[in-house]
Parts: structure tokens; sequence; C-alpha cells
């Protein structure tokens, strides 16, 4: 778990238990996950840090990464008669 996401946001379940999302606690921070993090390898723990508090000497206030390239294919394998069948990607065109 991660220290601090409690007061951040919460796992909300919609539709009677069917689907679940993220509820943010506060309008300020609505959308916006933490960015920075802390381990605490001594107490095995994770928390969040503010920006404010991100140790110069990492450089990460400075650092830009490069966005993964997202696409619309989640893989999906079930089971049916011995044989994996995989969901095929969702703009896929069936026929």
């Amino acid at each position: 778990s991660i220290n601090g996401l409690e007061e951040v946001l919460e796992v909300k379940p919609f539709l009677d238990g069917r689907a679940w999302g993220l509820n943010w606690i506060t309008e300020k921070n609505a959308g916006v996950f933490p960015q920075y993090f802390e381990k605490n390898d001594l107490l095995g723990e994770t928390s969040i840090i503010s920006e404010e508090n991100v140790p110069p000497e990492t450089r990460l206030l400075d650092t830009v990464f490069a966005a993964k390239e997202t696409s619309r294919f989640y893989p999906f394998f079930k089971k049916k008669a011995g044989l994996l069948k995989q969901r095929l990607p969702i703009n896929s065109i069936y026929r």
C-alpha cells in the first residue's frame, strides 16, 4: 500500500459492485494522481511526497519522461473447452 493515498482518493464500487473507479477525496486535486513517492526500505513502506519535498539530488523535478504510447489493446485470455482464446483488440473489425 501507499501511505497517504487514502487522503487523496478512494476506490469506489459502482453498478452494484460490478464495476469500480477512483473517487478523489477533495476537489483541489481531483483527477490528479500523485507523482512523487518515497520508499522507506527499513520499514518497507512507500509514501506520497509533495513536489516541495522531492530531494534536489534526484533531479526528478527537471526530468521529463517520454510518454508511453498507448493502444486500445487489452489482452484477455479465457479458457474454454481446454483451449485458450484471446480477445481481439477493441478497435478490430470482427467477421
